[in-house]
């Protein structure tokens, strides 16, 4: 069972709107509640990765080793996913609150 379903005062603006668009309105907010952030966490790794990438064939460190390079290459990776994933989840939660009180200014339960 959702969390919105769970809070009142959203059941009764989902149940004063048209059943099609209650219905829209309802995936719309669960989508946005359950998103992982794995997408923009895949585009800021990859676009993190391809400048890191290419700022080490352009203008590579002296003396640097292989396994170094390997190494902070797994850093960046990892590193930007993270941030990615952390901005995606903070975004989605940002959506959705906007979302929710749209609603709510829609359908006015007062």
């Amino acid at each position: 069972m959702s969390r919105i379903s769970h809070d009142r005062s959203l059941r009764l603006a989902l149940t004063a709107l048209p059943a099609h668009e209650a219905a829209a309105v309802k995936r719309r907010l669960d989508s946005l509640r359950t998103d992982c952030g794995c997408g923009l966490g895949a585009i800021v790794m990859l676009g993190a990765t391809g400048l890191w990438v290419a700022h080490t064939v352009v203008a590579p460190v002296a003396g640097r080793s292989w396994q170094s390079t390997v190494a902070l290459g797994l850093l960046v990776v990892f590193t930007s996913t993270l941030i990615g994933k952390l901005l995606g989840i903070a975004l989605s939660r940002i959506r959705f609150h906007f979302a929710v009180r749209s609603l709510r200014r829609r359908v006015p339960l007062e």
